[in-house]
């Protein structure tokens, strides 16, 4: 039984996690997974360029994945950049609010203070915005979080960094992204670290991880 639970128990992670019980995914988005987390997996027996090809392929597939998802690259393979950030009108006319109320600095002020260079500074609050802790625990689970901890502390490689880095870089692109879909997309990457961050605890106690990652997604 202690040996098909050493076998086993990164698949009950899994299982276990919200991503999977709350995340309606389709037939290719579990395609998409399987090559990502072969991917990852495979960085570990693969070397050099081998290595680079792989992860340059992975996150290729990550980005275009999300983007499609996301509706920015249609089904005909053309850009829809009115569903990108940076289209989006919207933040052009906050900062046009900000010129109308900032009558009391001279016009040539105004447009350098009260500049387009806001648009850059939300794009990039949206960016880090995607590390809030409530995004990992709805992916991972609450009780992994101690793992994961263990894992980016003890455990963590470029290749998981650059695989989160670049899906998170994708959904920042997107106006409206799905969330769900991103996270989903690095989630083999996410339970990676977590999996290398169990290796510091005890059989009973992952066993208690997974049980409570568990009721948490049935009952969150």
């Amino acid at each position: 039984m202690n040996n098909l639970f050493n076998k086993y128990y990164p698949i009950l992670l899994i299982i276990s996690s919200p991503i999977i019980w709350k995340t309606k995914f389709s037939l290719l988005h579990f395609i998409i997974l399987i090559i990502i987390t072969i991917s990852i997996v495979s960085s570990n027996y693969v070397k050099g360029n081998k290595k680079i090809l792989i992860l340059s392929i992975t996150t290729f597939i990550i980005v275009f994945s999300n983007l499609f998802f996301d509706q920015i690259i249609t089904t005909k393979l053309k850009i829809n950049f009115d569903r990108t950030y940076i289209y989006d009108q919207k933040q052009f006319d906050i900062v046009n609010v900000f010129h109308f109320k900032s009558i009391y600095l001279p016009y040539p002020i105004r447009k350098i203070v009260f500049g387009d260079w806001i648009i850059g500074v939300d794009i990039i609050k949206k960016f880090f915005s995607y590390f809030w802790i409530d995004n990992i625990i709805n992916t991972i689970g609450i009780a992994s979080i101690l793992p994961f901890i263990f894992g980016l502390l003890y455990h963590l490689n470029y290749y998981e960094g650059i695989i989160i880095f670049t899906g998170i870089i994708a959904g920042t692109i997107s106006r409206n992204p799905n969330t769900s879909t991103l996270f989903l997309l690095i989630s083999p990457a996410l339970f990676y670290i977590t999996i290398k961050g169990l290796h510091h605890f005890k059989k009973y106690q992952i066993f208690f991880i997974i049980l409570i990652n568990l009721l948490f997604s049935l009952t969150a």
